[in-house]
């Protein structure tokens, strides 16, 4: 036998077994709070915001009033609203009369075209129009002859400062120029002119122009009077309505006929329109931050609805940094419009807050189905909005319509919630 030492088998090595790497969790982390809790937060993260919505309002505002100051100061330039009265015959009083005496016409016919448009100081605008003004009708001669006197003034009154151009005043075969006064344009005819007339027909025509509205005095026994021009949206809110009138996209007409007299002074007030500006982009912005608040709460609900039916919790800065881009939403409306038109504005804006928010949602949960949702929904509730803010007339209608259908969306979210 050897005196070798004996064999040591060695133990076995312990077999490595590579454990699959944990994978790395697509949600964000945060606390694990109630429900309760979280809306709570949310509730109060809208207030915060608010403030902040409040801030811009208050910047429209102040846009608002500086373009209202601009727009007026255009305006005195230009002229304010045009009346006009006439025309109508005064006589220079004698000693016995305490004013002149009026002879209006037997029967009057005007036809105005009035064009608006808009005048730009830097980004401020304002909306102004010129009138182009064409009258004919005729007296009765046999009314001149009441009076003792040697020449007779024809008269219509009228802002000096919105009359741009006159033709002369044609009676009978001759025509007559046209003096300014402080409130009026007068010619000065000779009464033996008259006296072979027995109809004493008469025309003229004035340019005018001014801002606001434009207004005729039915100053004839008989009136026929016609206003037509480019504006889409004019008032007829003055005693007299228009027997027939049409407005559409591309203008309006309106056409009076009057006939009145009491003893010999006319008892209608001035007919014609005033032009509404609509509501300026400043306007609708302010109108766009009152409904903020509604923004800011159906889409944190959705967002919140997201995170717990996938049991994914968001922590609030997350909810945070979504509001912030809700409110500065506002702030690109109202840069951008000031440069643009509303409603190009109003798209540029949406876009981008609709874009970012959905790839945010979409990198963070991990989930392009989530992102698509979201996209949804702020579509849906800044189309909702912009509806609101063009058509004033059906904005509480499509409003009901937007919480009506939030409310069956939180209604039917709440039966997934698992509450403790």
């Amino acid at each position: 036998m050897s005196n070798l030492p004996p064999r040591i088998t060695p133990p076995p090595l312990p077999v490595f077994t590579p454990q699959p790497p944990s994978a790395k969790p697509n949600r964000p982390s945060g606390p694990d709070m109630s429900v309760g809790l979280k809306i709570v937060l949310m509730g109060l993260l809208c207030c915060v915001l608010m403030i902040g919505a409040l801030a811009i309002w208050l910047m429209a505002y102040d846009r608002n009033t500086t373009s209202a100051d601009v727009s007026q100061d255009i305006v005195g330039q230009w002229g304010e609203k045009t009346y006009i009265d006439g025309p109508f015959l005064a006589i220079e009083p004698d000693t016995d009369s305490l004013r002149p005496a009026g002879i209006v016409p037997v029967a009057l016919n005007v036809n105005a075209n009035v064009e608006t448009m808009s005048l730009h100081r830097g980004i401020y605008e304002a909306e102004v129009f010129t009138a182009a003004i064409s009258m004919k009708g005729h007296f009765r001669s046999s009314d001149f002859k009441r009076f003792e006197s040697d020449s007779i003034t024809v008269k219509i009154d009228i802002d000096p400062h919105n009359v741009t151009e006159t033709s002369p005043l044609k009676i009978g075969d001759t025509t007559y120029a046209w003096s300014r006064s402080d409130s009026s344009l007068h010619a000065c005819i000779p009464i033996a002119d008259l006296d072979k007339i027995e109809d004493v027909p008469f025309s003229t025509s004035i340019k005018a122009r001014g801002s606001g509205g434009f207004f005729i005095m039915p100053s004839a026994d008989t009136n026929t009077i016609t206003i037509i021009g480019n504006a889409t949206n004019p008032s007829f809110s003055r005693e007299q309505l228009p027997v027939s009138r049409k407005v559409g996209k591309d203008g309006f007409s309106a056409r009076w006929e009057i006939r009145h007299t009491v003893g010999g002074y006319n008892v209608c007030e001035y007919v014609g329109a005033d032009f509404l500006l609509g509501v300026d982009r400043y306007q609708k912005v302010c109108r766009a931050i009152k409904y903020a608040f509604i923004i800011i709460i159906l889409t944190f609900f959705s967002v919140f609805f997201t995170e717990t039916t996938m049991h994914r919790p968001i922590p609030m800065f997350n909810y945070f940094l979504i509001g912030v881009a809700l409110i500065l939403f506002y702030s690109l409306l109202l840069g951008l419009s000031e440069h643009m038109s509303f409603g190009a504005s109003y798209l540029i804006a949406a876009v981008m807050t609709i874009t970012l928010i959905t790839c945010y949602m979409w990198k963070m949960l991990g989930s392009k189905a989530v992102g698509l949702a979201i996209c949804g929904v702020l579509s849906i509730m800044y189309g909702f909005c912009y509806v609101m803010l063009c058509i004033s007339t059906y904005a509480l209608l499509f409003g009901s319509l937007l919480l009506f259908v939030a409310l069956a969306a939180t209604m039917y979210g709440s039966l997934k919630i698992q509450y403790r």
